[in-house]
């Protein structure tokens, strides 16, 4: 019997843990904070909020999970309205009064000690973003990335950082005239910092979004696109059952970090290649990570030649430690981040192509302009519409005059005709 293709990805979403998680890179991030996922939500707790809070235990079951905990006195997100119909779409009913596997077995002592303590219940913030660009050090120039809306869930530290930069410039997220955030990070585990302040560049002039960045924009947010949180956290919830199953495996969680950091690009995951398998061959050196990879794979420097040309002279980096095997959860991540950037440049080219083309300043630059304007049947952004030609005169057709016309003068010999006809008729009268 053949693949059941179908079947194949039913398993793969009720298995996946919602969606591709966004995780900073040490350096400095600069970031596009979005608006609030549904404009028709009516739940009081979630109405008007950019953002979701959640209480989640960390590394459940075999797969390390992060699941939500199921206590819906101290965790009322898994009643709001959109959560219950996503959940009944995966078979899942959580009625009022459930009870947390989790939080019964640290209760009842079957999880004890450091491992009690780790897997507590802890609130975190579930926002979603669009990575703008990145440096390692301030001395860097930024690296841009391409338009990729993910969901980021973070501690108190990160998220009363958002509050504050919003709550002193007001709404950020306008499309046309955002402010972007810039996240610090520095460490490893719990030694990880965070610093987070709003863009000086984009305070003293805010940004209007491309229009392929609000395509991307669009189709995150709409209902059941990565960006609907409500969508996310509900693919974040376990069956009591399986909670159940998974508690002898619970793990103690060792650093603030929600999900694994698995480094990558702006998107904050790699491919599974990613500082293992660097050669300096086509696909290598097409990569937009290829700096990086070679430098986790201890060969800096063999970028090859595209590569060293678009680095310009800049000194090469030194190797990084031997990369660490992955665990289950970044290997789920990589996995995901492949398939998008397999995709991705084929959504980027077709955001606004044959769509949007209007007569502005970001059309009128635009390198396919021509080709978008005859796609959308309408002028060249920037050109005058040529004039139509008149058509000419046929051959021979008498020109007509300007003014008053002229009156038409007799040919000649019309006066001697006109005589000789009088005479003919007084000759016939005297007759």
């Amino acid at each position: 019997m053949g693949l059941d293709v179908n079947k194949m990805k039913k398993k793969r979403a009720e298995t996946q843990r919602g969606s591709d998680f966004w995780q900073p890179q040490n350096g400095e991030t600069k970031l596009y904070i979005g608006m609030p996922c549904r404009d028709d939500d009516q739940w009081e707790p979630t109405v008007g909020l950019n953002f979701i809070e959640v209480y989640v235990h960390y590394s459940v079951g075999k797969d390390n999970a992060m699941v939500l905990c199921l206590n819906g006195k101290e965790n009322p997100i898994i009643h709001h309205p959109y959560i219950v119909a996503y959940l009944k779409e995966k078979g899942i009913k959580i009625p009022e009064g459930t009870e947390c596997g989790v939080c019964k077995a640290i209760q009842e002592d079957k999880i004890q000690g450091d491992a009690a303590h780790d897997s507590r219940a802890q609130m975190r913030y579930l926002w979603w973003l669009i990575p703008i660009a990145h440096r390692e050090d301030a001395a860097d120039d930024w690296r841009s990335f391409g338009p990729k809306a993910q969901p980021y869930i973070c501690g108190p530290t990160v998220h009363d950082g958002f509050m504050d930069v919003i709550a002193e410039n007001g709404d950020i997220t306008q499309i046309d005239s955002a402010i972007l955030v810039r996240l610090g990070r520095k460490g490893k585990g719990m030694n990880t910092k965070y610093q987070v302040q709003a863009d000086t560049e984009t305070l003293k002039k805010p940004l209007k979004l491309d229009k392929a960045t609000k395509r991307v924009i669009q189709e995150a947010i709409k209902q059941k696109g990565p960006c609907d949180l409500f969508r996310v956290v509900a693919g974040m919830v376990k069956k009591p059952s399986e909670i159940e199953a998974a508690i002898g495996g619970i793990k103690v969680d060792s650093g603030e970090d929600d999900v694994p950091d698995t480094g990558g690009g702006g998107g904050g995951t790699s491919k599974p290649c990613f500082g293992l398998d660097y050669t300096d061959d086509d696909e290598c050196n097409a990569c937009e990570l290829r700096k990086e990879c070679a430098e986790k794979a201890g060969k800096a420097g063999d970028e090859g030649e595209d590569a060293s040309a678009s680095e310009g002279s800049a000194e090469p980096p030194e190797a990084s430690e031997t990369p660490q095997e992955e665990t289950s959860q970044e290997a789920e991540s990589s996995e995901e981040a492949e398939a998008s950037a397999e995709g991705e440049s084929s959504d980027e080219e077709e955001t606004c192509f044959g769509n949007q083309c209007t007569d502005d300043e970001e059309c009128r630059a635009c390198e396919y302009k021509v080709d978008c304007a005859k796609e959308c049947g309408v002028p060249v952004p920037g050109e005058k519409p040529k004039p139509k030609k008149k058509a000419l005169p046929k051959k021979g057709a008498a020109k007509e005059s300007k003014g008053k016309p002229k009156e038409a003068k007799p040919a000649e010999g019309d006066d001697d005709g006109l005589a000789e006809l009088e005479q003919q008729l007084k000759d016939m009268g005297d007759s």
